[in-house]
């Protein structure tokens, strides 16, 4: 769900010139528009049978949430974790433990499949906070509220960390193999 200022084209900056860039949303993807004369219209209506479970306000409060998280929560650590992560993975699988044909060190052996599966391993761990809904029927309307800004926080800071470790631990790991193929 997005909130859309206005029905015009989004700006965007190329080359020392302004171009202007259309980006289509599906009317399931709006939560409101607010037009040049300043009316509010909402898009988005409360139909379980649809599969919109929360109501106006609440909607409202989880895209602000995903909008906070998107633009103010930074995923540095998790990506730096991720690329030790990728680098230590990565000499570990080039280390020659037994084979004769190789010298004996780090480096020394080809990537094998713990490499490969590295970001996979590294993003499922990182990005997995399970989301608890508590129950409704002890809740004021401002608890309600609150809960459903905090949800839309971690869903959008869920899906930055599994991106951030899976690029950081690739990166890791890229790392090790170019640094193999400059020794040799």
């Amino acid at each position: 769900m997005i909130k859309i200022n206005g029905l015009r084209p989004c700006l965007s900056l190329k080359k020392n010139e302004f171009k202007y860039k259309y980006k289509p949303y599906n009317n399931d993807q709006i939560l409101s528009i607010i037009h040049y004369n300043g009316e509010l219209e909402f898009k988005y209506k409360y139909d379980p049978s649809t599969g919109n479970f929360m109501e106006q306000k609440e909607m409202e409060q989880f895209v602000k949430g995903r909008t906070k998280a998107k633009y103010y929560y930074s995923t540095k650590t998790p990506f730096m974790i991720s690329f030790l992560l990728g680098i230590t993975v990565g000499l570990i699988d080039t280390y020659n433990f037994s084979d004769q044909s190789y010298e004996k060190g780090f480096l020394n052996h080809p990537a094998g499949l713990i490499s490969l599966t590295t970001p996979l391993i590294s993003a499922s761990i990182f990005g997995n906070n399970r989301i608890s809904f508590s129950d409704k029927k002890n809740q004021t309307d401002e608890e309600e509220l609150n809960e459903s800004f905090v949800h839309g926080y971690a869903k959008e800071k869920k899906s930055k960390i599994s991106r951030s470790t899976f690029r950081g631990s690739i990166l890791g790991v890229v790392a090790v193999i170019l640094i193999q193929i400059n020794k040799q």
